[in-house]
C-alpha cells in the first residue's frame, strides 16, 4: 500500500513500463525468453518497456532478501535486455539521451567502487572476459567503428 507522499514510487513504477502477469507473458511480448534467478523465487511484479526493450523483475523484501538501500519496498530488481548493437561479434548496448549515473563496483575489493558520476553517451559490451565501455561525444556509428579497433594492449 502506497502512502500519499509516495508519488515518486508511482513515477518510478511507471518508468518500468507495462505490467504483465508473468515472466512468460512479458517474454512473449518482448520476443525473447527472459532469465530469472531461481534463488529469488517468482517475482512479485513483471514489467516490459518496449523502448529501450527491457524486462524488469521486481522482488519485494522477504526473509533473506533485505530491502535495497533507498527503497524499503524493493528487495531486488532484475533488469535484462537483448543487446541493441553488435560489437566485435558480441551483443552490446548504446546508452544515449539524458545523463545517467555510472560507476564500477568491485565486490571482491571489500565493496569498493569508484566515484559516482554523471555520464553521457556510451557504448558498453563484453570482450575477452571484460566489460568494455567507451564514453564519448562520438555518434553511435563512430563509437562502433572505434570499438572495432579494440584489442589486447601491449604490456
Amino acid at each position: 500500500m502506497l502512502n500519499p507522499g509516495d508519488w515518486w514510487l508511482l513515477l518510478a513504477i511507471q518508468e518500468l513500463g507495462q505490467r504483465y502477469a508473468s515472466i512468460g507473458e512479458a517474454g512473449r511480448v518482448a520476443g525473447f525468453r527472459p532469465l530469472a534467478p531461481n534463488g529469488l523465487g517468482t517475482p512479485d511484479l513483471v514489467y516490459w518497456r518496449a523502448d529501450p526493450g527491457v524486462i524488469t523483475l521486481v522482488y519485494r523484501p522477504r526473509p533473506g532478501l533485505p530491502a535495497v538501500r533507498d527503497d524499503p519496498e524493493i528487495g531486488a530488481l532484475v533488469m535484462e535486455a537483448r543487446g541493441s548493437v553488435a560489437v566485435n561479434g558480441a551483443q552490446g548496448f548504446w546508452v544515449t539521451g539524458a545523463q545517467h549515473g555510472f560507476f564500477f563496483y568491485q565486490h571482491g575489493a571489500g565493496g569498493q567502487g569508484d566515484n559516482f558520476r554523471l555520464s553521457g553517451d556510451a557504448l558498453v559490451w563484453n570482450q575477452a572476459g571484460l566489460v568494455v565501455r567507451i564514453e564519448s561525444g562520438l555518434t553511435e556509428d563512430r563509437a562502433l567503428q572505434m570499438a572495432g579497433t579494440v584489442h589486447a594492449a601491449a604490456v
